[in-house]
């Protein structure tokens, strides 16, 4: 979407519906409060899509900046006009439309997603440590704790990690909606309520190691 809104606002003549995004999911914008998103006529969404601790819409599933008015735009919300040079196809299924526009494309961006892209690790005798991000599909590099798990789920003492698809998802104190499915990324979380969870063990663990000594 991002690379969508650029490519409108830039020089290239582009004619009606010269640019189709493909998504799989609902677009969902960003909303401060739901008394802001029914005043702007959006009504697609329901409690489990208030973060329960600021009260924000889809406040991690949600499109914001330019990539939200765009999305506001194109569902025509609170009266806005689609752009007649972008159009929406939803993918589903055995979905021949999409074929055929790929087919007839000029340039695909693929925007896909993340992997994320562990480092590798070394057990004491020397061999590689099987990651559960070495997996297929959309694996996780870390735990609720942010520390880094093994191919079988465990998580790695004092191994940690945070950024681009390491897979935490905030819950409780941390806030976010009940209905997000994804992976939260953002530099906002991740230098504040999720690095801090990771200092928060450091620091516990450094607590620990004189009294683990002492007896």
């Amino acid at each position: 979407m991002a690379a969508a809104a650029l490519l409108l606002k830039s020089d290239i003549p582009l004619g009606a519906a010269a640019l189709t995004l493909l998504h799989r999911a609902p677009l969902r914008p960003f909303y401060p409060s739901a008394e802001a998103a029914y005043a702007d006529g959006f009504t697609d969404f329901g409690p489990d899509d208030i973060c329960p601790l600021s009260g924000f819409v889809y406040r991690l599933a949600a499109f914001r900046l330019e990539a939200r008015e765009l999305v506001l735009r194109m569902l025509g919300i609170g009266g806005r006009a689609p752009d007649p040079r972008f159009r929406l196809h939803r993918l589903g299924g055995d979905d021949a439309a999409a074929g055929a526009i790929l087919d007839a494309a000029d340039i695909v961006i693929g925007a896909l997603g993340y992997r994320p892209h562990a480092l590798p690790l070394f057990g004491v005798d020397g061999e590689v440590i099987a990651l559960a991000a070495h997996a297929p599909g959309r694996p996780r590099l870390v735990d609720q704790q942010c520390r880094v798990i093994d191919a079988a789920g465990q998580p790695l003492p004092g191994a940690y990690g945070i950024g681009l698809a390491a897979g935490f998802v905030p819950e409780g104190r941390l806030g976010g909606e009940r209905s997000f499915k994804g992976k939260a990324n953002g530099l906002w979380l991740w230098q504040n309520d999720v690095g801090q969870c990771i200092v928060e063990q450091l620091l516990d663990r450094e607590v620990a190691q004189p009294a683990r000594k002492a007896a």
